[in-house]
């Protein structure tokens, strides 16, 4: 009996591309999170964008594992020596866009102040497709403003209008332009000053105190 139970497994198997993914352990959980992580980083190299390491984390970023399960065939208790069956794992050929999958992925590593835009979407592209809405998100807060070793990741709680906060551009000290909003997290508030192309960073607890990235 114990023999019999050490010859089984659990098997997943996804499809990204035409390309054939299969992942196997002896607990569910794992076999389901390696093919997860190897559908994204299949999808990353797809589109040209980098593979962030625990992109799954986060209340935040639930959609990204749903997006991701929607490449997963069912993970099925089998035999080591079985014969890999697609059709059995009812494993699906699904469509996906680039522009889709940049925005979901995109790590906000690389955010520019003059891709905000003045209705809380940043443009990560061209084209009028190729952007995303911020709240909700995760934005990286670099290492000079957390005080921290690396930069941190903040989910984007509310976007507020900078014209009513602030009189001039803290840097250029020039009028706010029209449409400048405000990003903020729970611990940080960015404004990005499409006047002169700056990222202001704020900590909270500091009020308004300066500091740049």
């Amino acid at each position: 009996m114990n023999d019999y139970s050490e010859k089984k497994i659990w098997r997943i198997v996804a499809r990204v591309d035409d390309e054939i993914i299969i992942k196997e352990s002896m607990r569910k959980e794992r076999a389901i999170r390696s093919a997860r992580n190897a559908v994204v980083q299949k999808l990353c190299t797809s589109v040209n964008i980098d593979y962030e390491y625990g992109w799954w984390k986060g209340r935040a970023r639930l959609p990204r594992v749903s997006f991701v399960d929607l490449f997963l065939g069912d993970a099925l208790l089998v035999m080591k020596d079985d014969d890999v069956d697609i059709g059995v794992h009812n494993v699906p050929n699904q469509f996906y866009l680039v522009d889709d999958v940049r925005a979901i992925f995109f790590s906000g590593d690389s955010m520019i102040a003059e891709n905000f835009d003045s209705f809380g979407y940043y443009h990560y592209g061209e084209g009028d497709s190729e952007k995303f809405p911020l709240l909700g998100r995760n934005i990286t807060v670099p290492s000079t403003i957390t005080g921290t070793k690396g930069n941190e990741k903040e989910e984007v709680i509310a976007i507020c209008d900078a014209e009513d906060l602030l009189d001039c551009c803290p840097n250029c000290k020039g009028d706010v332009p029209f449409g400048t909003i405000m990003v903020v997290t729970e611990n940080y508030r960015l404004l990005p000053t499409n006047c002169c192309n700056k990222m202001h960073w704020y900590r909270a607890s500091d009020g308004f105190g300066e500091e740049w990235a």
